[in-house]
């Protein structure tokens, strides 16, 4: 799509108001729009799109400055309805949309703090160890409601201390599989990764990142895991790590 074409398309969509980050990697992964990073790479910022599509949208290009208040407020335009996560700040300060977790951490105390500056009640789940199996399951489904949470997402919340680590994940459930099975969804079985075909290859990788092609050390990462083939099968069956990269859609050289 031409970029007259793409905010033809956003207008279509929301004619209304400008879309969003969020709102845009939704549809995407609905294959009813382009990815916001690809709109990023096109228009320069999200921001810079929303004002082609024809939307007045605040010049927040020096997020350093920002108060308490206009961060909260921010916040609040992003996501009127759920205290924004670590992940999602973390995204949107990439896009340069928000700032940085370590800004928030350095102004409000905690990501917690903030959350709650925002409005929300948030629960306090500082002693992620002592969490039941039930209670893993809930705080999984508050985090991700439509889709299971894969260990790559598990991963990035352990690090920003909201959700336990995988290691923890195995061994209470015994895979982290099991665990997704337990909070409601279907997962395929895939205890056999040595029978799978290119396109069952493909569309496991896109499972566990759609956003972005597996790197080596993920690959390897998520082998050990017994998660994923060994970057030796991968090289096997695609001919190398760059060619599997580019037949799951990545242009990756």
């Amino acid at each position: 799509l031409t970029k007259e074409e793409i905010i033809q398309l956003a207008l279509e969509k929301s004619p209304e108001a400008p879309l969003s980050l969020r709102t845009i990697n939704s549809l995407s992964k609905e294959d009813e729009f382009i990815s916001g990073s690809k709109i990023i790479v096109m228009f320069g910022s999200i921001s810079n799109f929303q004002r082609a599509c024809g939307f007045e949208v605040a010049d927040r290009s020096d997020l350093g400055d920002l108060t308490k208040e206009e961060i909260i407020q921010l916040a609040l335009e992003k996501n009127p309805e759920a205290p924004l996560s670590s992940r999602t700040i973390d995204l949107s300060s990439r896009d340069g949309e928000f700032p940085s977790p370590r800004r928030i951490k350095d102004m409000f105390g905690s990501i917690l703090n903030f959350q709650r500056e925002c409005g929300f009640e948030v629960a306090d789940r500082s002693n992620l160890d002592n969490l039941t199996k039930e209670e893993i399951i809930q705080l999984a489904l508050e985090k991700s409601p439509e889709a299971p949470l894969s260990r790559p997402s598990i991963h990035g919340l352990s690090r920003n201390n909201e959700f336990p680590s995988t290691t923890k994940i195995k061994n209470m459930f015994g895979s982290i599989s099991n665990f997704q099975r337990e909070c409601g969804f279907e997962v395929a079985d895939r205890s056999n990764l040595d029978n799978l075909t290119k396109e069952e290859i493909i569309q496991l990788a896109l499972e566990k990142s759609p956003e972005a092609p597996l790197s080596l050390r993920t690959i390897n990462s998520l082998s050990k895991e017994g998660e994923f083939i060994s970057n030796k099968k991968i090289k096997d069956m695609f001919g190398s790590i760059s060619n599997f990269q580019r037949e799951c859609g990545f242009d990756r050289v």
